[in-house]
Formats: structure tokens, C-alpha cells, sequence
């Protein structure tokens, strides 16, 4: 998939502190930015100034020029005309059963998954179901597994268009 969009890179040496780049930060997304990245550079009278690059959907462009003239006196910016390339991507969830020995549990949970149902790209589960899974397995199976270790059992089952299944015995 593709969405056309540009990418701003704005050179700032008149903004002094973290409150003042944080403020044009706000700005940004208030003006619609879709993405801001802030990165500290030395100038070259060598001293601190800021890079920020900014994506914006590209009927944008014009509302942010504007509120950077406005706000903040910068007048210059390079463009880059960009196509945005991603991966099909969803919020899904599905009813899983731990298993440790012979006991089992359910939960359903709620995971990101890139690419496909068909075709899982990666997949990456709600940090607070991680927790709420790790929980409950240490209240009915007394297992006190690490969350990482827990997360990567659960991904690797998710992977699989048919995985609910996740076994927790040590062996596995």
C-alpha cells in the first residue's frame, strides 16, 4: 500500500530549550503533521541547533508553512516529495488457551498484526494483556514465567492463522 505525502526538514537554531521544542512540536501536530522526528545537531558556527523533519499529507503542506512563519519566524524548509510504503496493518484479538500440564485457561487477547491473517508479517501483543496474562498464570498455575518469555510464546502461537494454543510446561 501507498500514500503520497511529503517530508519537511526544518533547520532550527533560534529555539533555545526542551519547553520551546516541545511547544513546536504541539504546534506541529495541531497543524496536522502526521509524523515529527526532532534530532539535535551542532551548526556550523558550532552551536546546538535542531533538525525536524515532519510528514504531512500534502494538501497540509501550506497550513504548516504558515504556522511556522506565523509562530516562529522560519521561513525556509527543504520538501521532499516521499511515497509512504507500508504493510497492510489491523488490530485484532483472538480467544488463545494457555496450557500447563494438564490445566488450561483462557483469555482473549488484543495484538497488532502486520501483513495478513494468511500471511502474518509480525505480530505484537497489547503490553497489558501481557501482563494480564502473566497474572493469571501465576494465580492458577503458580508459574511465574518472564513477561518476555511470556510474549514470545504468545507471538509465535499468533503467527500461526490457526494458533490459540500456548503451552507454558518448561519443556516447550
Amino acid at each position: 500500500m501507498e500514500n503520497k505525502a511529503k517530508l519537511l526538514i526544518i533547520h532550527i537554531d533560534a529555539l533555545n530549550d526542551g519547553a520551546e521544542i516541545g511547544d513546536l512540536v504541539r504546534h506541529l501536530y495541531t497543524w496536522r503533521a502526521l509524523h515529527v522526528q526532532v534530532m539535535s545537531t551542532v551548526t556550523r558556527q558550532n552551536t546546538p541547533g535542531y533538525t525536524v523533519m515532519v510528514e504531512v499529507e500534502a494538501d497540509d503542506e501550506w497550513r504548516l508553512a504558515k504556522g511556522l512563519a506565523q509562530h516562529y519566524g522560519i521561513a525556509r524548509y527543504h520538501r521532499l516529495e516521499t511515497v509512504l510504503r507500508y504493510q497492510p496493518m489491523a488490530r485484532t484479538k483472538r480467544p488463545i488457551i494457555a496450557t500447563y500440564h494438564e490445566k488450561q485457561l483462557g483469555l482473549t487477547v488484543r495484538f497488532e498484526l502486520i501483513g495478513t491473517e494468511r500471511e502474518p508479517l509480525y505480530v505484537r501483543v497489547e503490553d497489558e494483556d501481557i501482563k494480564t496474562l502473566h497474572d493469571r498464570v501465576m494465580q492458577e498455575f503458580g508459574l511465574d514465567l518472564e513477561a518476555l518469555d511470556l510474549r514470545k510464546r504468545l507471538e509465535t502461537v499468533l503467527m500461526r492463522e490457526d494458533g490459540f494454543v500456548v503451552e507454558l510446561a518448561e519443556d516447550s
